[in-house]
């Protein structure tokens, strides 16, 4: 196990999809890949730089999203996520490496299912301090405010 899986209720769990093949985004290899059907049983890894248009046009060979976060101050993933949804992929969306306890929510909130975070960032934060994010709602402003109901 090279990441350590963490689901919506911030807890460390299992990967049941490491089994399957992973690809990197590339339009020609995608192509070819999606004409034989090979995608449908395989991991696209795609990043904050690869063109979205020619992702979102070919969703329906595929299953098995990740998006890869290179460092902690690149959100380009978290754009990606919502549009993909937004665009109707309703496969198993991770976000993958960089990505830290206090950017769980917004994770969650654009369409990851899980993170998968490298071992050694992994044990720097603890699974604890991703299961205390995940038990506390976020704070918003909007919800200072509304006025208290007496």
């Amino acid at each position: 196990m090279t990441a350590q899986i963490i689901n919506q209720k911030g807890q460390v769990i299992d990967d049941h999809t490491q089994e399957l093949d992973r690809v990197l985004w590339d339009k020609d290899t995608f192509d070819s890949n999606a004409s034989q059907d090979n995608l449908l049983s395989s991991w696209l890894i795609i990043n904050g730089h690869d063109d979205l248009d020619a992702i979102i046009s070919n969703l329906q060979s595929v299953q098995h999203i990740a998006i890869h976060f290179p460092n902690f101050a690149d959100g380009r993933g978290f754009s990606m996520a919502r549009a993909l949804r937004d665009h109707g992929f309703k496969g198993h969306l991770r976000a993958e490496g960089h990505v830290m306890p206090d950017q769980f929510h917004h994770a969650m909130a654009v369409g990851f299912d899980d993170i998968a975070v490298p071992l050694d960032l992994a044990a720097r934060y603890g699974e604890q301090a991703w299961q205390d994010v995940a038990a506390n709602k976020p704070l918003d402003y909007q919800s200072r405010l509304n006025p208290i109901q007496a």
